[in-house]
């Protein structure tokens, strides 16, 4: 499926702040499903220890709310309300296990096992009647989402299988997937999930089709981690009458007897930028803090690389900006870099000016930039494995204290590159570049310290996507 915009609901939340914590417990909030039903919040939690029940007329009173412990074993729970009955799964051992209960604190009765392996259930009956149960699966490594459907809570479930399975992980979901929760608005299907990428862990929300419950677009940022952590997670979606929609999100360490705090993002007006689609990667630097508009990631700066009203400042070696490639897998694509320059590398080196790549692998896909001694600009672009390689100098001398717009793209196998719109360099490539992971720009090659030779100026803006460029990247 083509998606030509991004969702409104995905566009509300997008760029939005992680709100104060509504309240802090002892052992922190480690997993938990919220509901709505007739103006009373119902509140499931795991605190590490246990699956803990509450319920409030409101959210700050679910913090002292009296607590009922339906399953003490029990842990990563889900609730339901259908109407007549409550549904509660918990993780029990080896698999999630639903229990039916009269009234909310009510004792829960053993109704029905799922899968072995499916852990993280999140469990709601979407508009179109059907329920959707989210999952993870234990068995994969790493640890990937899915959905199952049903026309009972109870069962029998149908595995639509794993979420990602036709689009791919991205970078920023990599290295784990967890905690989806599924819901339905505006006559969309959505799933937000946590995503680790080998380093953080932060709650990313996708479109998915309602039907096959394959992701049709690729995650977006909900919520960051806090400065000075590196994990926030499991959030759920909450719609109420007159309110702005929340997702709600856990904040804590993974360990016990850690306070942790329990927060939300608010839905809001759409950011007004130049984000798309087809965005692998897309950042200003005219901000205090840059954030890559691609996935909302904050960008990561080394040294003493300095965002300005003008773009990012690069003095010396060892600085630069890096962060996560928005999709993984290319054919056609456009990079687009506006820079500066304030002193040529010296003899025989080469100043980087970005690539997007691996984490640093020595067989690396890559799609690189390099300045030259003599104002030259190089390229290279690589399959994994350093196949099929198209590597080339310019037919330009560049010179400092200039401004350029220099641009790299593949339509086809026919490789262009351009500096303010006039062609200097062509090629060609074939096959697809698979296994991108990240961006960088400037000195720092990434998440590992590997400086190339110092580049000196001001990068102004920096952009790649999937597909042609666009006229207003030129």
């Amino acid at each position: 499926m083509q998606i030509d915009a991004i969702s409104p609901v995905i566009n509300s939340f997008r760029m939005k702040p992680l709100s104060t914590p509504i309240f802090m417990l002892p052992n922190g909030v480690n997993e938990f499903d919220l509901i709505n039903v007739e103006g009373i919040y119902y509140f499931a939690y795991d605190d590490h220890e246990t699956t803990q029940l509450a319920s409030s007329t409101t959210l700050a009173g679910l913090e002292n709310a009296p607590r009922t412990t339906p399953r003490p074993a029990g842990h990563y729970p889900s609730i339901l309300f259908d109407g007549t009955s409550w549904h509660l799964w918990v993780w029990e051992e080896t698999c999630s296990n639903h229990y039916v209960a009269d009234s909310f604190n009510g004792i829960y009765v053993f109704h029905d096992a799922l899968p072995a392996g499916y852990t993280d259930l999140h469990v709601r009956r979407l508009s179109n009647g059907i329920y959707y149960a989210a999952y993870k699966d234990n068995t994969t490594l790493p640890s990937r989402v899915g959905v199952m459907t049903a026309r009972d809570p109870g069962g029998p479930w149908l595995n639509l299988g794993l979420c990602f399975s036709e689009l791919g992980q991205s970078a920023v979901h990599s290295a784990e997937e967890a905690d989806p929760a599924i819901f339905d608005a505006d006559g969309q299907f959505f799933l937000v999930f946590s995503g680790f990428d080998g380093i953080n862990q932060r709650v990313l929300i996708s479109q998915i089709d309602g039907d096959t419950g394959k992701a049709i677009t690729p995650p977006m940022t909900v919520a960051n981690p806090p400065a000075g952590q590196t994990k926030v997670f499991n959030g759920v979606y909450l719609r109420e009458d007159g309110q702005p929609d929340r997702i709600y999100v856990a904040e804590n360490t993974t360990l016990p007897n850690i306070p942790g705090g329990w927060e939300y993002v608010e839905a809001g007006t759409a950011p007004e930028d130049a984000y798309r689609p087809e965005d692998v990667a897309r950042v200003t630097f005219d901000t205090v803090t840059p954030v890559d508009i691609s996935n909302g990631v904050p960008v990561s700066l080394s040294g003493n690389a300095t965002p300005t009203a003008n773009g990012l400042v690069f003095s010396a070696s060892n600085e630069g900006a890096f962060g996560i490639a928005s999709s993984s897998n290319l054919n056609d694509f456009g990079v687009v870099v506006e820079f500066t320059i304030g002193d040529l590398p010296a003899n025989g080196n080469f100043a980087l000016i970005t690539r997007i790549s691996t984490r640093n692998s020595a067989t690396q896909p890559i799609i690189g930039l390099w300045l030259t001694a003599t104002g030259q600009l190089y390229c290279e672009i690589k399959k994994a494995g350093n196949s099929g390689p198209l590597t080339g100098y310019w037919n330009i001398n560049l010179q400092t204290g200039q401004r350029y717009g220099v641009s790299l793209h593949r339509i086809g196998t026919a490789v262009t590159g351009q500096v303010n719109a006039q062609t200097y360099f062509t090629g060609t490539f074939e096959g697809p570049l698979e296994g991108l992971e990240e961006w960088t720009l400037g000195n720092q090659a990434g998440r590992f310290t590997n400086p190339s030779q110092p580049f000196t100026g001001t990068i102004h803006r920096f952009a790649a996507v999937s597909g042609p460029l666009f006229a207003s990247d030129a």
